[in-house]
């Protein structure tokens, strides 16, 4: 693997891993409980009975999520032996980040449309009746599930592995190395290194 294909390599982890985070955020929208309020004079949210460690409950399911999407795409990112190294484990963490960021961001989308959350100003039509709250993602804590994962997933399998190169086969090694030339002769200078001859 020339370092362009290596570098491609990296990409196509980075994207992957990046749209693996935002499946799972579909799927942590499509689980995720919702907070029943009930609606009071002045738009005022009353939270009913125990509904309020739904909001802690979604985030955990979030985080749940996200770290098995962390774990898959590390293993994946592991399972393509020419491509490993730390460059690898970098890009599967950087595409954990943007992947987990994009889930909330994603999946805040699809709970209120599953919810069908009419928003702060539409609940002034709505006193005393039950709404739902889709559930969020107000910790930025939760964001570092995937790439945390990911690069524990990563690095466990670096350290079981026993060969210095990472397993990597020794021809792709080689190719991601520049070739040494031998710097050009001087004028004058003879190959093979014999010394010059003295004129009696």
């Amino acid at each position: 693997m020339t370092r362009r294909d290596h570098a491609r390599a990296v990409v196509a982890v980075v994207g992957a891993s990046i749209l693996v985070g935002v499946l799972g955020g579909v799927v942590w929208a499509l689980i995720a409980p919702g907070q029943r309020l009930y609606v009071d004079e002045g738009s005022r949210l009353l939270s009913m009975d125990l509904d309020s460690n739904n909001v802690f409950v979604a985030i955990a399911i979030f985080v749940l999520v996200s770290a098995l999407a962390g774990v898959l795409c590390g293993a994946a990112a592991w399972a393509w032996r020419s491509a490993r190294g730390p460059a690898m484990g970098l890009a599967v963490m950087a595409g954990g980040l943007v992947g987990a960021w994009l889930a909330a961001l994603v999946g805040g989308w699809v709970a209120s449309a599953r919810w069908d959350w009419p928003g702060g100003g539409g609940l002034a039509d709505l006193v005393g009746q039950v709404v739902v709250r889709p559930p969020t993602i107000s910790l930025w804590v939760a964001l570092m599930g995937q790439a945390l994962a990911a690069g524990l997933v990563y690095l466990f399998a670096a350290g079981l592995t026993a060969e210095s190169d990472l397993g990597v086969p020794a021809g792709k090694v080689a190719e991601r190395r520049q070739p040494v030339r031998d710097p050009a002769p001087r004028p004058g200078s003879r190959s093979g290194g014999a010394a010059p001859r003295t004129r009696r």
